[in-house]
């Protein structure tokens, strides 16, 4: 079912405690953030593994930009907190889960993805973020064929300024696309 909110949004809330919001970010914020996605002023760094239950013959991989980390155990040895000089320019999007989500504690990740185009809609791995319950977000930056499937089988659509609020402790799996130059989102990990 969905109810309206500020800002032209909807927001649908599904059975399995999952939040989708369209509309999630105002217009001029989205469209700033993803001028800067689309562009050559964001260091892209390539992930040969989609995730930490990639499979050894797998031939998916991606491309990152690491805004935020809480957790040395993850891809660094012993470095923790801002990644990127442009961690700042993403507050708007910490600032609107914030009023969508009151019990926001702290932050844990957050990363933009980037999964180039294929002729073929590549289905990738399934994996949990981390290995305990806690709450995320994924943030689409453009419509495409791409997908995000959760552990019970639902495929949240990629569409532009979509938020999908979903514990990321569960399994899940991502796709590329076939109809765009590349798929874009924003993973965001927090307690």
């Amino acid at each position: 079912h969905y109810n309206s909110c500020q800002e032209c949004c909807q927001v649908y809330i599904m059975e399995n405690s999952v939040k989708i919001i369209d509309g999630f970010l105002p217009t001029d914020e989205f469209l700033e953030l993803k001028e800067l996605i689309f562009s050559q002023k964001i260091p892209w760094f390539y992930k040969a593994e989609i995730s930490h239950e990639h499979e050894k013959d797998s031939l998916n991989s991606y491309l990152a930009h690491f805004l935020y980390k809480d957790d040395a155990s993850i891809d660094c040895e012993t470095d923790r907190g801002m990644w990127s000089q442009l961690f700042d320019t993403f507050n708007p999007v910490v600032t609107k889960i914030k009023e969508y989500d009151d019990e926001f504690h702290t932050l844990l990740r957050m990363k933009a993805n980037l999964y180039l185009r294929t002729e073929t809609l590549q289905v990738h791995e399934w994996h949990a973020d981390y290995d305990f319950s806690h709450k995320g977000i994924l943030l689409y930056f453009n419509t495409n064929d791409g997908y995000t499937e959760l552990h019970d089988g639902t495929k949240i659509e990629s569409i532009e300024n979509r938020a999908m609020f979903f514990d990321p402790g569960k399994q899940h799996r991502s796709t590329n696309c076939t109809d765009q130059k590349a798929r874009f989102n924003l993973n965001v990990n927090y307690l």
